[in-house]
């Protein structure tokens, strides 16, 4: 059973059982197309290396989307309804982004020797950033997808991403949210960090979110 907390036009908020809320995005809510995502998804050797890409698994995406549902609670949901004249007074144990935005993918990408080859993880599909490597790097360039995209008076994205904003590094970011987690913003590309393991959360089944909080990182 679930009840409706929040709607706008970019996305809507409900909680599940009292325990679980869950964020679902619009279609609007996007930035991004499926032509930009990686090419290379075979696994080729070439002279004892590879370098292609696979679809994340399971337990590294729902890592992303409960972290970033936390973030997106705290840093959107609730000024929003502040905003409107009321409270969020739920007592929820978990909480979720339920999918990503519109044609954005989470993959791992592996290079390197074919035995022991380097493996990050990276959120592609944004027709104005190449890649995210972690959802603290992702959850402001969201947060600009559910506030509509707002523009900046050259018609860059008025987000503040370090990669949109880049008179801030993630470093930045990091300290001014408290995000228990400091990372340089790379040059071009960097190691992305490893998700910690989570169980799977079988699609849509709630209630079993709540149950793998206490072994997935918040």
């Amino acid at each position: 059973m679930s009840s409706p907390i929040l709607q706008t036009p970019y996305y809507t908020v409900s909680i599940h059982k009292h325990v679980v809320v869950v964020i679902e995005l619009t279609q609007d809510a996007t930035d991004a197309t499926s032509d930009k995502r990686p090419s290379n998804i075979e696994k080729i050797v070439r002279d004892g290396t590879v370098n292609y890409y696979e679809e994340a698994s399971p337990n590294t995406m729902n890592d992303w989307k409960k972290k970033l549902g936390k973030l997106l609670v705290d840093n959107v949901v609730k000024p929003q309804m502040e905003s409107w004249g009321d409270k969020f007074k739920y007592k929820a144990k978990s909480f979720i982004l339920l999918d990503f935005p519109g044609n954005y993918k989470l993959y791992h990408h592996y290079k390197g020797d074919q035995h022991i080859p380097r493996k990050d993880t990276y959120l592609i599909g944004s027709e104005h950033v190449a890649q995210f490597r972690s959802p603290y790097e992702f959850f402001l360039h969201v947060k600009w997808l559910m506030e509509g995209k707002p523009l900046k008076p050259d018609s860059t994205p008025a987000c503040g991403c370090c990669y949109c904003d880049t008179s801030v590094t993630q470093s930045d970011i990091s300290k001014r949210y408290n995000l228990g987690h400091i990372s340089h913003k790379p040059k071009k590309k960097g190691r992305a960090p490893r998700p910690e393991t989570a169980i799977p959360i079988p699609y849509k089944d709630y209630t079993k979110l709540n149950q793998s909080a206490s072994t997935s990182a918040t």
